[in-house]
């Protein structure tokens, strides 16, 4: 069977590419992946919200790769992707991973225009130790904390937290065999054992941020109720908090006992986050 075929297409494109080093310390670079719109001709000047996105990885080394087709869904709804790579608590212990947050925003500031970045629609989203990190970048930036020296100022529109490990001190309580090791907490706050972690948790739970007198971004949060590894409790009390004083906050409890995998990327999920990300760039 012969057919002819004329596809109506649009000239907008979305390309991936790794491997920008935004900064180096000493001989270990740290990098990000870009998935960015592309034309072959702009005819003129467009601009498009911009989503860091951080891995999880128990705040271990991420590997930038694994979501990027899921991510890709995403972005062709009009965003500019950003997948940030931190240093992992082996290296450096928090709030190192903070300021390579901060560090990895101004780099894309300063390309903005290279990428068609509104840098007026800048955007942290996470999963699981990154939802955490996504989380207490910004919140502690509105309270001027752990942000390097130097760098220009920048706005965060707002702020996904998927699954997100937001309670270090609820971590530490959730059981966790010997034979696994060192929490990944406890290397995360370069502690030497649980009980000296917990006594430095609060630094690193996002709750510790919320008041009513801090001007916090909108915070959308989703989370698996049964999720086996992260306690859905931490996202629902973060919602409270967030709630009970006066900040704006979505909530969607999720049913099923899912961590990572499809389920944050499902249709439903995706329209969900383009709802969000329409309406706090409008604030």
């Amino acid at each position: 069977m012969k057919k002819t075929l004329c596809p109506s297409v649009s000239d907008l494109e979305w390309l991936y590419a790794p491997g920008f080093v935004y900064h180096r310390y000493g001989e270990i670079s740290r990098e990000l992946g870009l998935i960015f719109p592309f034309r072959r001709e702009w005819n003129t000047p467009e601009k498009f919200p911009l989503i860091l996105y951080l891995p999880g990885a128990a705040w271990h080394r991420q590997e930038l790769y694994n979501d990027v087709p899921k991510l890709t869904r995403l972005a062709e709804r009009g965003n500019v992707l950003a997948i940030v790579q931190v240093r992992e608590s082996e290296l450096a212990p928090f709030p190192a991973q903070l300021e390579d947050i901060h560090r990895a925003a101004a780099w894309l500031v300063s390309h903005a225009e290279q990428f068609h970045i509104d840098t007026d629609r800048i955007f942290f989203a996470g999963h699981s130790s990154g939802g955490h990190l996504a989380l207490i970048s910004a919140f502690t930036k509105a309270c001027g904390r752990f942000i390097p020296d130097g760098l220009p100022p920048y706005r965060i529109a707002g702020v996904i937290g998927l699954a997100a490990s937001s309670d270090i001190r609820m971590c530490q309580s959730d059981p966790w065999p010997a034979q696994w090791g060192k929490r990944p907490t406890t290397c995360l706050m370069g502690a030497g054992t649980d009980e000296e972690c917990l006594e430095m948790a609060d630094i690193a739970t996002c709750r510790t941020y919320v008041s009513e007198q801090t001007a916090l971004p909108p915070v959308l949060l989703l989370h698996y109720l049964h999720d086996p590894i992260v306690n859905s409790r931490m996202s629902l009390e973060l919602y409270e908090k967030l709630i009970s004083t006066g900040h704006r906050a979505d909530y969607y409890q999720l049913e099923g006992e899912e961590h990572g995998g499809n389920g944050y990327w499902a249709e439903e999920i995706i329209q969900i986050m383009e709802i969000f990300l329409s309406g706090a760039a409008s604030l």
